[in-house]
């Protein structure tokens, strides 16, 4: 899927694709590859892990860089969906990234938290 993915974004349009299963599968390391690949097709990827954000002091110019980031890359990568419980502000501001997203640019998660419906286990 993520091969996919990278091969044909324009056809994929706001799709994205949810990987979910134990650790050790490779989940990270596919989407990492799917980071590269994008990179070189000239599109703007941004990747966003639990620990990409200080949690300790909320809304510092770095943080807001990054949520600016999220907003307008091409693709955006969430590695390691739920592993950390965000603090509240960005809980709130990840929210607002990833609805303003919907419908519009593509994400790509990975996670342990098992879904139903759309989406791939690895």
């Amino acid at each position: 899927m993520i091969q996919d993915f990278t091969r044909g974004i324009e056809e994929w349009g706001a799709k994205g694709i949810y990987l979910f299963g134990e650790n050790g599968l490779g989940k990270s390391h596919l989407l990492s590859a799917g980071d590269e690949r994008i990179a070189r097709s000239w599109y703007q990827c941004r990747v966003y892990d639990s620990q990409t954000l200080d949690c300790s002091y909320p809304q510092t110019d770095r943080q807001m860089d990054y949520l600016n980031a999220y907003r307008a890359a091409d693709v955006l990568i969430i590695d390691e969906l739920g592993a950390e419980i965000p603090a509240d502000w960005e809980m709130g501001e990840l929210f607002t990234v990833l609805n303003g997203r919907q419908n519009r640019s593509p994400i790509l998660y990975g996670s342990k938290l098992y879904g139903q419906g759309a989406g791939g286990k690895v």
